[in-house]
């Protein structure tokens, strides 16, 4: 294989050397993204020639090329990890409001786009609906925090860096008194 190992880098594979010299071969390009040895078909690259998306970003690819009648295919060495490029980032507008059954199937559609960062927003309304006892403590019975769990352990689950907005200011707290003004 040859190239550089960077997103949007052309990379192109040669079919190697083959007994009884074959005419016809196939190509595969497969990725690798969890450093297990465990390789997945990358769809729709059959030719001599990759050109890396972000979904390879960080992952090791290879070329496995068939030869016309052979029983099996002869796979390069791992070629990466592959540069994931400048930091990208993303927000789903909808993770606030979609039932929490939702969260990681769109979580997952997130991933697809290569983001390492994610912007989240909560709604501190619904975080804290009602006033608690204790404001400090965030254990407070009066907190739900079951939205900003899901959402935060799927993005630790999918290495994504969150970054995070509260607004929706709850009515409890819209109603407290004014500080007066300094001088």
């Amino acid at each position: 294989m040859s190239g550089l190992a960077g997103i949007g880098q052309v990379l192109a594979s040669t079919t190697g050397r083959w007994t009884n010299n074959p005419s016809r071969f196939s190509f595969e390009w497969q990725r690798s993204t969890n450093g297990d040895g465990s390789w997945i078909g990358i769809g729709g690259i059959t030719g001599n020639q990759f050109t890396p998306s972000l979904a390879s970003a960080n992952a090791l690819v290879r070329a496995c090329v068939t030869a016309a009648g052979a029983a099996a295919a002869s796979c390069s060495n791992p070629f990466g990890p592959l540069a994931r490029g400048p930091a990208v980032g993303s927000q789903d507008d909808r993770l606030p409001v979609v039932p929490l059954p939702e969260i990681p199937i769109r979580q997952s559609q997130q991933t697809l786009t290569g983001a390492s960062t994610a912007r989240v927003d909560f709604f501190w309304s619904d975080i804290a609906a009602t006033r608690p006892t204790d404001p400090t403590n965030p254990n407070d019975p009066a907190y739900d925090w079951s939205r900003a769990d899901a959402i935060l352990e799927g993005y630790a689950s999918r290495g994504i860096t969150p970054i995070v907005s509260f607004y929706s200011i709850p009515p409890w707290l819209a109603s407290h008194p004014r500080r007066p003004e300094r001088p």
